[in-house]
């Protein structure tokens, strides 16, 4: 079976998706989502987002690869999870923004990574988290848009309803 090239797109763009959930899950104490929803007391719900979105993302590159009509509905099913997921840390974050942003420098550092305290001038700001999840969601609702167009990639031949 030839696979249009926007097939192609999303099965990369949810192989990657796919891997950054399974970093999250085996890294996660080092992630600044997980120091956000800690400060929270919200841990719980932080487990079940990145174990649903991961269930999601891997059934969606599954049915990428091996198309049938469920999958089209995992796919959007999976972008909105994730866009939920995101609103819901902006909105912690902005919350309490010199607790994230301690929390990120912690986590950068734990990793021997560099923290340049310039930059996190303009990304801890209410409007740097704010373009931050535009910028994520921009690019969420641009794959939920390629995958409406192929809609009858998923059903594959069958008749859309």
């Amino acid at each position: 079976m030839k696979r249009p090239v926007a097939i192609w797109f999303l099965i990369i763009f949810f192989i990657w998706a796919v891997s950054k959930d399974i970093q999250l899950l085996v890294t996660h104490k080092i992630s600044t989502d997980y120091a956000v929803f800690q400060h929270y007391e919200m841990l719980q719900v932080f487990y079940v987002f990145a174990t649903v979105i991961f269930i999601l993302d891997f059934l969606t590159s599954y049915f990428l690869v091996r198309p049938r009509k469920i999958g089209f509905w995992i796919a959007l099913s999976s972008i909105v999870t994730s866009i939920v997921y995101s609103g819901l840390s902006l909105t912690l974050s902005i919350r309490d923004l010199q607790a994230v942003r301690t929390a990120y420098e912690i986590h950068r550092e734990a990793r021997g990574l560099i923290v340049r305290k310039e930059l996190l001038d303009k990304i801890f700001t209410p409007e740097g988290m704010q373009a931050t999840f535009a910028f994520s969601a921009l690019v969420s609702v641009a794959a939920c848009l390629i995958i409406v167009r192929n809609k009858r990639y998923f059903y594959q031949g069958d008749e859309i309803e």
